[in-house]
């Protein structure tokens, strides 16, 4: 079974009924452009707008849970105790609490503050996330959570499961490693960006420009509200040449339903990019 990544955030609100009965948990299981803690001591992460556009508009079942617990259901979309929409700020939900002791209970452990945040469960889609460096640091972007897979009042808002999350950075990181020979990453970057100031000027000129994705065969810049992908050939001295460059905007920003040839066409290409004498990964 696939197993989902959880991620957390402090954004819920407590409502009562008659009685001081809990009766509604409303707020952010996510919020957009905003940038995680360090996960796993290695990267941090942030969740593009639309990431979870495909996943609500799927129609799949999504639980609210208790700390993630499948024996304490709270909720669930499909029989609307559980309702859940983007916006311009992130994944907002509204959960109407059951009339059961598990919610009393988490009515005192809010109030208490024992439970300090909302987590959520999710499967990231393929070609859903980018990895990038920012100002030295790692940087996942989340683009398209492929299933939501539930929302959960938590504890501790940490980031407890990393290993899908790793095995992505491991497969960027390889591709990196083929494409750059036996330069690091940070003498990757630094060569790219060289490269990038030689075509484009200063990242702070008007207009700026800023890498948002590196990956074996090309480099993802962003200008003002437009994105472009410049193909990548490393020479054997390791200095990259950099190609015309392809408008992705629409792919990076992964729209449903849109450009889903268009991106299946982009890693085609990548791979068949040959680097010093070899394909992609030889």
């Amino acid at each position: 079974m696939e197993k989902p990544e959880r991620r957390s955030v402090v954004e819920f609100r407590l409502s009562k009924g008659e009685g001081g009965a809990p009766t509604k948990l409303a707020g952010y299981a996510a919020r957009f452009n905003s940038l995680s803690n360090l996960i796993g001591g290695k990267f941090r992460e942030r969740i593009a707008p639309g990431a979870f556009r495909s996943a609500l508009a799927s129609g799949d079942d999504v639980l609210a849970l208790l700390e993630h617990d499948m024996r304490t259901v709270l909720g669930r979309r499909s029989s609307g105790t559980l309702r859940l929409h983007e916006d311009e700020q992130g994944l907002a939900f509204e959960l109407d609490l059951p009339d059961t002791q598990a919610a009393r209970d988490l009515q005192v452990l809010i109030e208490r503050r024992d439970i300090t945040g909302m987590s959520f469960g999710f499967l990231t889609a393929a070609g859903g996330d980018v990895w990038h460096r920012e100002g030295g640091e790692l940087v996942r972007t989340l683009r398209e959570v492929r299933r939501l897979v539930d929302v959960s009042p938590v504890a501790a808002p940490a980031y407890p499961d990393t290993e899908v999350a790793l095995r992505s950075l491991q497969e960027w990181e390889t591709r990196a490693k083929n494409a750059a020979g036996e330069m690091s990453f940070e003498e990757m970057y630094a060569a790219l960006r060289q490269a990038l100031r030689e075509l484009l000027g200063s990242p702070w000129d008007d207009p700026g420009w800023m890498i948002v994705a590196t990956f074996a065969a090309s480099v993802v810049v962003q200008r003002g509200h437009k994105f472009s992908n410049y193909p990548v050939t490393w020479g054997k001295d390791g200095k990259p040449t950099l190609g015309d460059p392809a408008d992705v905007e629409q792919v990076y920003r992964s729209e449903h339903g849109q450009d889903l040839e268009r991106r299946r066409r982009l890693q085609v290409a990548e791979a068949e990019v040959s680097l010093g004498g070899g394909p992609l990964g030889a």
